[in-house]
């Protein structure tokens, strides 16, 4: 797997000077850039953290340091609402969820909706750049991934839709999954390893034809082994598969025939979203 290592020829910072006046400059530009002007910048716009309780991120981790309750992230990255299968399916593991967790905050990052913008150099080698020498752009960078990275830390159970589209993962799944390893915490070969070991990922994915063992497009989903290098090779999460088949049987007329094991596969899928919600729940409260 290609990692995207900048090597010292990619970053390009300005030439070191004894004058007084180089550094300085720099460090002023930083101070006016304030966090609403991180959390808003018109330049890379992102979406900051958005919580059923409006909990400041450092309020959240002393509440859940104190095991009063216990912290879903949920992550869609369906560029359907609500015709989207795979947030139907998320929406019985959240239901079932609140329900054995009614104290735990419950995160949302919308990415299907609200797209991240796409990673760019300055963005990627944002964190190998001297905090001296960082421009207002380097600082904007690095407060997104930031925020994107302690919404996995604050997480004990994420809640991904990831529906397979063009034998791969989405778009807006890819771009948010570039951004998140821009932190140096999360960032392959820098950080700790494994720095989220202990959480578990339910994934949830439907797909439109059927890639089980035994059928024509077995070994077709590319997206499923992607995400589990990512989540649990690398980042050292568990994962939790819970697959939706032959979503397009409705629709297309040489599927027509499976319409009823459609059916059965999507009721199988939020009969296992609900047992799971509530075993990882009791899981983690015991």
């Amino acid at each position: 797997m290609k990692l995207l290592m900048p090597g010292a020829a990619g970053l390009r910072l300005p030439p070191s000077s004894n004058s007084p006046k180089t550094r300085p400059t720099l460090k002023i530009r930083q101070r006016e850039v304030n966090s609403q002007h991180i959390l808003n910048s018109a330049v890379t716009p992102f979406t900051p953290l958005m919580s059923s309780d409006r909990r400041h991120s450092r309020d959240l981790k002393e509440f859940l340091m104190n095991g009063s309750s216990k912290s879903l992230l949920r992550i869609d990255s369906s560029i359907r609402d609500e015709n989207s299968v795979s947030r139907q399916v998320a929406n019985t593991f959240e239901a079932a969820w609140r329900a054995e967790n009614p104290a735990g905050p419950v995160h949302q990052r919308e990415l299907g909706l609200t797209p991240l913008p796409y990673l760019t150099e300055l963005e990627h080698t944002a964190m190998f750049v001297p905090v001296e020498y960082r421009t207002p752009e380097h600082v904007t960078a690095q407060a997104r991934a930031a925020v994107l990275a302690d919404e996995l830390f604050e997480a004990d159970v994420v809640l991904l839709t990831a529906p397979l589209y063009n034998l791969g993962i989405p778009a807006c799944l890819k771009t948010y999954l570039d951004h998140v390893f821009t932190d140096i915490r999360l960032f392959p070969g820098y950080g700790i390893t494994q720095p989220l070991a202990g959480r578990t990922v339910v994934m949830v994915s439907a797909r439109g034809g059927a890639y089980g063992p035994g059928m024509p497009l077995e070994g077709f989903d590319h997206a499923e082994p992607y995400l589990r290098r990512q989540f649990v090779d690398l980042l050292g999460c568990e994962l939790e598969e819970i697959l939706i088949d032959l979503t397009m049987a409705a629709v297309n007329p040489k599927l027509a025939h499976l319409t009823d094991v459609a059916d059965t596969s999507l009721a199988k899928a939020h009969v296992r979203a609900e047992q799971l919600a509530r075993g990882l729940g009791d899981a983690i409260a015991s």
